[in-house]
């Protein structure tokens, strides 16, 4: 009974790192952009701690509270827009690379965004985020042009 039990616990364990050693460089090596959602996956269990942590410190403190769960929304927010904007920009660069006409490529009210300096799609891109988001219509400034962005 030990020894089986011993060789299951090294079976499991050798199992568990073979499958982090492959899933890490399966989504290392097969796009640019997963390694991203690797990383979140793996420091999520970690912020979950930490924000039970600082529930119970300020449990105690009700304008403390008040502020940290006041804090924790709109960070929560813009992580928010900062997700849905880089989502769209993803799918813009595919409506592009696929001959699609995208809202990088439409010369509406901004220009052609895709010839902008990468600072100012970011800002685009929150802006668009940012009204849609939060007005679940936008003011169509910047609006999805095919099929693909209307999905998203």
């Amino acid at each position: 009974m030990g020894i089986s039990f011993l060789i299951l616990q090294q079976q499991t364990f050798i199992i568990k790192s073979q499958l982090i050693i492959s899933i890490t460089s399966l989504s290392l090596f097969t796009s640019k952009f997963r390694f991203i959602f690797l990383m979140f996956y793996f420091k999520l269990p970690s912020f979950l701690r930490f924000d039970d942590q600082l529930n119970e410190m300020v449990l105690l403190y009700r304008r403390t509270r008040v502020f940290y769960e006041a804090g924790k929304r709109v960070i929560f927010m813009f992580v928010a827009f900062n997700v849905f904007l880089c989502i769209f920009y993803m799918i813009g660069l595919y409506s592009v690379a696929s001959n699609y006409n995208s809202w990088l490529t439409n010369s509406g009210n901004f220009g052609i965004i895709l010839d902008r300096p990468l600072h100012e799609i970011y800002f685009f891109g929150f802006y668009f985020s940012l009204g849609t988001v939060s007005t679940t219509m936008g003011y169509g400034d910047i609006s999805p042009m095919n099929i693909i962005e209307c999905s998203w």
